[in-house]
């Protein structure tokens, strides 16, 4: 029998279930080329038919591997689609979290400062360090500079030596037990310096907040 013999379908044979090479996806394609032919009132020989067969059969397993990889390509372009979008909602939320912290860190900073200065507990020499950088900003020949100091802080300076009279014989030291340990303001005819806590937090905060 010659190819012209080949038996032409009257309708298409759906092979779109032979996406998978297993016993019941050939059983189907037998039955589906058996009953097609049948239909027709004519026989094929066994070799024409075992043709026909693997052709469909192939053709079968052909699309569905299709349909397997236009489902993969779908299915990559979902996962990137959706990795896409949670990366930027991440990239959001870390630049929302950096500006949070960037708002609170002036005040992180002004709050660890304090916590510090409350308490340090400074030593006599430390105590001069200060009262020495205020009375940088005054004329010594002035006259009439108070020093202000919290009384323990005078009596660490005092009992330290009498260099530091000897060497400032113009100040009139005050206790002032307002102030904290290691805090001191001068006072002098044409001005004022002021070393307290507060004060410093104060500049800290113009300079790190209001500036």
């Amino acid at each position: 029998m010659t190819s012209s013999n080949f038996v032409s379908f009257t309708r298409p044979i759906s092979f779109a279930t032979l996406s998978r090479s297993d016993r019941t996806s050939e059983s189907r394609v037998d039955a589906e080329v058996d009953t097609a032919a049948t239909g027709l009132g004519r026989g094929l020989s066994e070799q024409e038919l075992e043709a026909l067969k693997s052709a469909a059969y192939a053709e079968g397993v052909e699309a569905g591997r299709q349909l397997e990889r236009d489902a993969s390509g779908l299915e990559a372009a979902r996962l990137n689609t959706e990795y896409r979008q949670s990366f930027s909602s991440l990239e959001l939320a870390r630049a929302d979290l950096v500006e949070q912290v960037q708002a609170l860190l002036p005040e992180l900073v002004i709050e660890g400062v304090g916590r510090i200065l409350q308490a340090w507990q400074p030593d006599a020499e430390a105590i001069e360090a200060v009262v020495q950088e205020l009375l940088a900003g005054f004329d010594a020949a002035e006259g009439d500079i108070r020093v202000y100091l919290h009384p323990d802080s005078m009596q660490q300076l005092l009992a330290a030596g009498d260099a530091f009279r000897a060497g400032n014989p113009h100040l009139d030291l005050q206790a002032d037990g307002a102030l904290q340990v290691g805090e001191c303001r001068v006072e002098g005819r044409f001005g004022l310096a002021d070393a307290r806590y507060s004060s410093k937090l104060l500049n800290l905060r113009k300079v790190l907040i209001d500036e």
